[in-house]
């Protein structure tokens, strides 16, 4: 939109000497033609008809456009606009390959720029790109001798040669052929200066051509001589001049200035348009700011829209290598790849102190804006670390997992923006909002260096440098992935910062918050002993937060004794499975080309062509899509990548994929085995529920099927018994002690606010047909002892035969075991619930349910004041 500094007064005799040499070169083509005086055309052409047509879509606040000598397209890309590296130049060539090919360039604060001034030239004969971007100056970059490519890596602000290096250059100006100006119209603080064209006369006199124009951005000939005016939008006079909302959305205008000297309107309602570029052939490109698309634009009769016909993988039938000795071959493979058994157990803190800090925090809805939602409420133990839903509800909800649904009113917190309403009971604006993606379980992120989806905080080894997307961050020079991640929850709306924090700055959030521990005597002494000062700060609450995830390793899986030298620790199914996922069985399967390494992920990302649901990310025409690791990359070929997921105890932590929208891991298995006709079938009334299926976002795959992993292009020949070997092998790598975490929810918070409330049918997994359903705290108030300090395990057995063995073991070693029989010990003979008192401790070292065929289901660590029902299915 517009800048509302407003220097070209200032620097219009520079740019005149540097940019006006360039124009007929942006275009790639001569801009000489018949035309009147001044240049304008003799007679406007027969411009009727427009087709217009998205070339692409998707980029960041798309300018300039210049030709290559081969037809590929270059465009600026302004970026964000939010004070990042987020600017550039894509590249889109003739066969439709798109990407950047200059990235990392500096994007100013939106307050202060808002059409953008990127501009870009490409000289044939010097084989020269020429570019003007915010806070770099006037810059130059050779074109390597094999020619641009989007499949390269992009060149940065560190290989290009700045020639001017006065950022005051990149102002809101426009270019347009000799003899005409631009005047783009409101300055700040007042916007009722309207857009006007002038001409300049003989020795400098000014006249006005055009004046009460929308906000025009540029004058451009084309090859036939045509002058093309282009108007930006409409704009509120009395609006406030940093307010994006005083700009009418599809009131941008493209039209032909004729040799009589007046406007020709040809296409209306383009939505914030920033250049036009016009083709040998007639036609035009345009460049939507906005939408952040590339049109173009044709004319004469309509062509025949092709619809998009997804490519048929025909999947080949699966041919096996004959092993005679599957522990020799797994032995081989645990060799070559460096596996180790149960890795990160070196890295649990060794400072309880510190970790006790952190689970205080990490349950706390004091972290929250509006003080109803904690770390946990997203990341629960009950549910393996993370919440079991598509896709979670953040603030402005009580409840976990799928029962959590929205409150009707919050109570917003004193910091509210509104003094009058703070501490007030307020109706739930949040009701209906979801958090865009997938909870990801913190089980083992301790090892990962990438954290979230998208790799926004990233180091490429755990102790390099931590980058993110918020220079403030990446500026810390912190070395933990980990402390660094716990910084970013707090601060988004959705998940925890509520319309109390609203859209504050994200420092000053993290700010607010320290405030409040400040302001609580027992955290005042917590941040005290473990920290040894009076000062709190945000990196420390986020250290002691990180300290507490650490404690989450858990890779004591069947997988590790294996890989420890127990060959017995694995099925035969098991180990066929394994020999499949390690590429050893198929020659054409393999899955540890992408989940390597002990962690089960290569730490890169991939679009897998993976259904899309829920409010996304904003981007696309519709703001409703997820472009993945191109918000963090701003790479038009990153978009839909997400991060390779550990697979590490991946059987607890269904739903899959970043937009939840698998319940199984057969379902993501068969997705990956031919993920185009996956995404044709798909069902989403199969998958989701009626409010999440009408939320599911048609994809751009036309412009994806060159983005599909090459590992997966030609499909993975399975058949419904590798599928299942597949799997067990997956199961092997649960360690049971992940299954129930519930010890791990402290009775209270140092701020006093209650806790999540634990879900009433919370089923736990197990391996096999077995499973444990536990039911929330029915029982435990009644059976308490006399002076409160006791805590008791109730154990419903209804649903278990005669001949049934139940043993509850405590962290002391002692054991309460109870057979099943029609005459045992029943607090109730109707409902069959046995009683354990734990006395002082507060949860059960183990419950081992012995089934009288001798099956087992194992359950480690069962909090206190439960009921375990125990079923089987």
């Amino acid at each position: 939109m517009l800048d509302m500094k407003k220097r070209f007064f200032t620097h219009l005799a520079v740019l005149l000497i540097l940019v006006f040499g360039l124009v007929p070169a942006i275009y790639g083509q001569s801009t000489a033609g018949e035309a009147g005086g001044n240049g304008v055309a003799a007679s406007a052409p027969d411009y009727s008809h427009p087709q217009v047509a998205v070339l692409v879509e998707g980029l960041r606040n798309p300018g300039e456009m210049a030709l290559l000598p081969d037809g590929s397209l270059l465009i600026a890309e302004n970026g964000t606009f939010n004070d990042d590296f987020s600017a550039g130049i894509s590249m889109v060539t003739a066969d439709g390959q798109i990407g950047r090919i200059v990235s990392g360039m500096p994007s100013i604060d939106r307050d202060y720029e808002q059409i953008g001034s990127a501009f870009i030239a490409f000289d044939a004969e010097s084989n020269t790109l020429t570019g003007l971007f915010d806070d770099v100056g006037m810059w130059v970059l050779a074109q390597p001798a094999d020619g641009f490519s989007p499949g390269s890596q992009p060149f940065t602000v560190q290989d290009v040669d700045i020639t001017h290096a006065d950022p005051s250059l990149a102002v809101n100006t426009t270019f347009a052929p000799e003899g005409y100006y631009v005047d783009s119209g409101p300055t700040c603080p007042n916007l009722d200066n309207p857009g006007a064209v002038r001409t300049l006369g003989e020795g400098g006199a000014v006249s006005v051509l055009f004046d009460n124009l929308a906000v025009p951005v540029t004058i451009v000939q084309g090859p036939d001589g045509t002058l093309w005016l282009l108007e930006f939008g409409q704009y509120d006079a009395d609006g406030d001049c940093y307010d994006d909302d005083i700009y009418y959305a599809h009131s941008g205008r493209l039209s032909i200035i004729t040799a009589e000297g007046t406007l020709h309107p040809v296409i209306r309602d383009l939505n914030f348009p920033r250049a036009v570029l016009p083709l040998a052939d007639g036609s035009l490109y345009i460049s939507e700011m906005r939408d952040g698309e590339i049109l173009h634009v044709t004319f004469g009769d309509p062509v025949e829209d092709m619809a998009f016909v997804p490519p048929t993988i025909d999947v080949a039938e699966p041919v096996y290598n004959d092993i005679e000795d599957m522990d020799a071959v797994l032995a081989a493979v645990i060799a070559e790849q460096g596996l180790t058994a149960y890795p990160g157990q070196d890295m649990l803190n060794n400072d309880p102190e510190l970790v006790e800090l952190g689970r205080q925090l990490f349950f706390d809805p004091i972290m929250s804006g509006d003080r109803n939602i904690s770390c946990a409420t997203c990341h629960h133990p009950a549910l393996a670390m993370a919440d079991a839903r598509q896709l979670p509800i953040g603030t402005g909800a009580n409840g976990l997992g799928p029962e959590r649904d929205y409150v009707s009113h919050i109570i917003v917190g004193p910091e509210y923006e509104d003094v009058a309403f703070r501490d007030v009971e307020i109706p739930n604006p949040a009701i209906g909002e979801l958090v865009p993606r997938n909870s990801p379980t913190i089980l083992n992120s301790a090892l990962l260096a990438v954290q979230f989806w998208d790799g926004r905080v990233d180091s490429y080894l755990i102790g390099d440098p931590v980058t993110t997307l918020e220079t403030e961050v990446t500026d810390l020079g912190l070395t933990d992935p980990l402390v660094v991640q716990a910084l970013f929850p707090v601060v988004s709306r959705a998940e925890m910062a509520g319309e109390t924090f609203g859209d504050e700055e994200p420092a000053y959030i993290r700010e607010l918050i320290v405030a409040r521990l400040m302001n609580i005597p027992e955290y005042q002494a917590a941040f005290r002993q473990v920290f040894g000062t009076d000062e709190m700060t945000p990196v420390q609450v986020a250290a002691a937060v990180a300290a507490f995830e650490r404690e989450m390793i858990f890779t004591e899986s069947p997988w590790d004794d294996y890989v420890a030298g127990d060959t017995s620790a694995l099925t035969e199914q098991q180990k066929r499975g394994a020999l499949l996922f390690y590429g050893q069985l198929n020659d054409d399967v393999n899955c540890s080309v992408c989940h390597s390494g002990d962690a089960f992920t290569d730490l890169n990302y991939y679009s897998l062509l993976v259904p899309q649901m829920g409010p996304g990310k904003g981007n696309g025409a519709s703001h409703r899509e997820d472009y993945g690791r191109a918000n963090v990359t701003f790479d038009w070929r990153d978009r839909y990548q997400f991060r390779t997921a550990p697979l590490r105890n991946v059987a607890l932590t269904a739903p899959y994929f970043h937009s939840g929208i698998y319940d199984t891991l057969e379902e993501v298995i068969w997705h990956h085995s031919n993920v185009w006709a996956a995404i044709v079938a798909y069902e989403p009334t199969q998958h989701l529920s009626a409010f999440l299926a009408r939320q599911v976002v048609a994809l751009n795959y036309e412009q994806l099927v060159n983005y599909v992993p090459e590992e997966l292009a030609n499909g993975l020949p399975l058949s419904e018994q590798d599928v299942a070997d597949l799997v067990a092998f997956l199961n092997a790598l649960t360690d049971d002690a992940a299954a129930d975490l519930n010890y791990l929810v402290p009775e209270s918070v140092l701020s006093g606010l209650p806790l999540d409330e634990l879900p009433t049918a919370l089923v736990v997994r197990s391996e096999g047909d077995l499973s444990l359903t536990m039911n929330s705290n029915l029982l435990a108030t009644p059976y308490a002892n006399s002076d409160g300090s006791g805590h008791w395990l109730m154990i419903d057995t209804s649903n278990l035969m005669a001949g049934s063995r139940v043993e509850v073991v405590l962290p002391d070693g002692q054991m309460f075991a109870q057979d099943i029989t029609p005459e045992s010990r029943y607090l109730s003979a109707e409902d069959q619930v046995i009683a354990c008192d734990l006395g002082a401790s507060t949860y059960a070292a183990s419950v081992l349910v012995t089934l009288p065929d001798g099956n087992e289901i194992l359950l480690n660590d069962v909090a206190g004041n439960q009921v375990i029902q125990v079923t089987v299915q």
